[in-house]
């Protein structure tokens, strides 16, 4: 019997909206296929091997700046953001774009006291000592400050001491003796949270690495310099909480490498334009095997996580 027009139109609609049903279910279930397998496989993906020395921006700088090797194999396993290009800016309109790159210490202060923020980055513009003394109404929310275009002078420091809460530390262009840094860092309670230190630049000797040694927390330091020498080394050895240890351009002999044989929980290792010879490394490498080593910004022959970074 032959469908009425009517029929037919129903018919119509009822494969239409099977069709479309059919391919709604067909494209829920592939795209909830999709995330599992992502999900699944997320584990694998991890990056594999041990964490290496953070805070390694702008290490050409650096280099430079101590009077290291001009030519450069890298910028460090984990490069922080962009710095700027060194000198005076040429145009109105570089210096709108760093503007707009680096938000002001008065911005980034008012961010950190109301809690939209935790870290203060003065990447391009010295600290004054007004700011300095700024830093005293977030003594308790600040946890990251990084003063990359110095500023910071020796009666200046010990003012930090009363960030109770501060974590990261990065010094640059603020040449701080140790009579400095002791006074810092033997105040009362200073720097009892604090986990990363990096002041590639700043010409501290044995003498200052001892209180610096004796934090509590410290695991991954960075310094500078022909004055660190084996003493230096063998000071920092003690630190019972250091995991990561970079040197540029110090003035060592073997002996520092089996100084940081005794270090108990170090467990990566950078040093820059310092030669030392092989049997001192292999005894290193024979105390500690699962030691992670970068010698002049490439993985030691020996190095047992020879990993990409």
């Amino acid at each position: 019997m032959p469908y009425s027009p009517a029929s037919r139109v129903h018919a119509a609609r009822f494969y239409q909206v099977t069709a479309y049903g059919w391919a709604a279910t067909r494209c829920w279930t592939t795209a909830y296929g999709w995330l599992l397998a992502g999900l699944l496989c997320l584990p694998a993906c991890q990056p594999a091997g041990p964490t290496p020395v953070a805070d390694q921006a702008d290490h050409t700088s650096d280099r430079q700046a101590i009077g290291g090797s001009a030519t450069e194999l890298g910028p460090g396993p984990l490069a922080a953001s962009p710095d700027t290009v060194p000198g005076p800016i040429a145009s109105s309109q570089q210096n709108s774009s760093q503007e707009s790159r680096h938000p002001s210490f008065e911005t980034q202060l008012a961010a950190v006291q109301s809690g939209q923020a935790d870290a203060i980055q003065l990447v391009d513009q010295p600290i004054t000592e007004t700011q300095v003394h700024q830093l005293h109404a977030v003594s308790h929310q600040l946890r990251d400050l990084i003063l990359d275009a110095g500023g910071l002078s020796d009666p200046l420091l010990p003012l930090l001491a009363q960030l109770s809460e501060l974590e990261h530390l990065r010094i640059r262009e603020s040449p701080l003796s140790d009579a400095a840094i002791q006074a810092a860092f033997t105040a009362e309670n200073a720097f009892q949270q604090l986990r990363i230190l990096n002041i590639p630049q700043t010409p501290i000797t044995a003498a200052g690495l001892v209180p610096i040694a004796a934090l509590p927390k410290l695991s991954q330091l960075r310094l500078g310099g022909s004055q660190l020498d084996d003493a230096a080394v063998q000071v920092i050895a003690k630190s019972g909480s250091l995991r990561s240890l970079h040197l540029i351009s110090p003035n060592l002999t073997d002996l520092a490498l089996d100084y940081l044989a005794e270090s108990p929980g170090l467990t990566s290792l950078y040093v820059d334009d310092c030669p030392l010879n092989d049997d001192a490394w292999q005894r290193l490498f024979t105390a500690k095997p699962n030691l992670h080593v970068h010698v002049d910004q490439q993985h030691h022959d020996r190095d047992p996580h020879p990993h990409e970074h």
